[in-house]
């Protein structure tokens, strides 16, 4: 899965599909979890890894029920009641859902056949000043995410056949690259100019056609905010 910052004003527009907004990840799970609680029974029958990650959150939390869940999650995402009161796990300044809750919501986003989850005032790191929205890309390959593995590895379900390994940095820009189109934003009805982030080499920096970003695209220059996580944290590097 890919995260994206949202830029509105632009003019490069991303094609994300099938989309749930919430503003935050709290918010985001309970509409994952409303929305997974109404899907019929042959939906929740073909993805089982859903029902096992339910069970072990629900376990952990010393609760019995979808409905019980739900309701715990809202009163935090509401800012009524703290996670340790709730005994939500894996949480940050006591409201905010750590990045270890990431698989879960892709995994269950992806079960209700969602492209994109949008978080419309999301923050890197809790101490950022100004949310901004932010888009998280559920295509391409199922990546099983440490928190998966571990559930995985407990139980005996043979779900997990179509989850493979990462693509390849090509492969994945590639894929992106076929989202992006530079467009009027005051006139986003008009066919857009296709953006890459490939030419001869990979490349964090995007060129969209008839853009100046297209004539720099090759400059060589280091770019930075690239996030890579160490040690569970997050760390600027620089990336060629």
């Amino acid at each position: 899965r890919f995260w994206f910052w949202y830029a509105p004003g632009s003019g490069i527009f991303y094609d994300a599909g099938i989309t749930l907004s919430a503003p935050s990840k709290m918010a985001m799970l309970v509409k994952l979890l409303v929305g997974w609680r109404a899907v019929p029974t042959w939906l929740k029958h073909s993805s089982p890894l859903v029902g096992i990650i339910l069970d072990s959150i629900m376990s952990r939390m010393q609760l019995t029920s979808l409905e019980e869940l739900i309701k715990t999650l809202n009163m935090t995402a509401h800012g009524r009641r703290k996670c340790t009161t709730s005994r939500i796990f894996w949480c940050s300044k006591d409201y905010f859902l750590m990045d270890r809750w990431d698989g879960y919501l892709a995994e269950i986003g992806r079960s209700l056949r969602f492209d994109t989850l949008f978080f419309t005032a999301s923050h890197w790191g809790v101490s950022q000043a100004i949310p901004r929205g932010e888009l998280v890309d559920l295509r391409g390959s199922r990546q099983v995410s440490n928190v998966s593995n571990g559930i995985m590895r407990n139980h005996s379900v043979n779900a997990f056949a179509p989850f493979v390994g990462p693509p390849s940095l090509k492969e994945s820009l590639d894929a992106l690259s076929s989202r992006l189109s530079l467009r009027d934003p005051s006139d986003p009805s008009r066919p857009g100019q296709p953006c890459s982030f490939m030419n001869d080499r990979a490349t964090i920096r995007l060129g969209c056609l008839n853009h100046v970003s297209w004539k720099v695209r090759d400059l060589p220059w280091l770019e930075r905010n690239c996030r890579r996580l160490q040690g569970g944290e997050a760390h600027d590097v620089e990336f060629m």
